[in-house]
């Protein structure tokens, strides 16, 4: 166990919490993000990953009550007849609904996602073929500035367009929904990093020389059984992250789409 911290923070982090330069920096882009929309999943100092503090677990909830203030203000200029009320009350509660789960994945899930980094980490240095990590690194930098641009010049379009103070909250909603759509990238690009380490656990027992080594030594296939249950777990911790995530995206996107018909 070691100590790392500041004068005023002092936090012990056991040594396996550690990730090399190359696994850091492919979080990079999606940890910039994370806290740039006040939802931090974990930190990483050092290249040790520990999980949130309670000073970051107050940002994601400051964030939460922040984004809900301009939907609540598009609820009450809504309002006009009872029929109103009622379409727009379930349209705030399934925002409320998006937004707060992201929040909560950051505040109550982030031993969760410290622990579903470490097994991505723990499976990639174990593999023999190793999935590309500067490849994927790249494409996470391309996901995240791809999805800005898109987000920020659709609203730049409707507040250069606005003719009135409805269109100008409408805007500012649309500013906020990025911080859903930017843990939707996360979620797809984990997923597909455990995707390629799946792939690869398949290619090494296709390997001549690998399956050379099995039937030689049997150390070898259980570690690759080992290997095997590893991703498993991984994916485990996944979906008890991620799942009611993309529920809410689902959910969220439907009420979108409907709002644009």
């Amino acid at each position: 166990m070691t100590i790392i911290g500041t004068r005023n923070e002092r936090t012990e982090i056991l040594l396996n919490n550690y990730l090399d330069n190359e696994f850091k920096k492919m979080l990079l882009p999606l940890n910039i993000m994370h806290n740039f929309i006040f939802f931090p999943k974990f930190k990483i100092m050092n290249n040790f990953i520990t999980p949130n503090n309670t000073y970051q677990n107050m940002i994601a909830v400051f964030g939460f009550a922040i984004y809900l203030i301009p939907f609540t203000i598009k609820y009450f200029m809504s309002v006009r007849t009872s029929s109103d009320y009622i379409y727009n009350f379930f349209d705030l509660m399934f925002y409320a609904y998006g937004i707060g789960t992201n929040c909560l994945i950051s505040a109550l899930q982030t031993n969760s996602n410290v622990n579903l980094v470490l097994s991505l980490s723990k499976t990639h240095h174990q593999q023999i073929f190793k999935i590309n990590l500067r490849r994927i690194t790249t494409w996470n930098w391309i996901y995240i500035v791809s999805c800005i641009t898109l987000y920020f010049s659709n609203a730049l379009y409707i507040t250069i367009e606005a003719r009135n103070l409805d269109n100008l909250v409408a805007c500012v909603c649309i500013y906020i929904l990025i911080c859903i759509d930017i843990n939707m990238v996360y979620a797809i690009r984990i997923l597909q990093v455990i995707r390629m380490q799946l792939e690869n656990w398949i290619l090494e027992f296709e390997s001549p020389e690998v399956a050379k080594s099995i039937d030689i030594n049997e150390n070898i296939w259980n570690k690759r059984f080992q290997m095997y249950v590893d991703i498993q777990e991984t994916f485990t911790i996944y979906k008890k992250v991620h799942q009611i995530q993309v529920i809410s995206f689902m959910s969220v996107s439907s009420l979108i789409f409907e709002n644009r018909l």
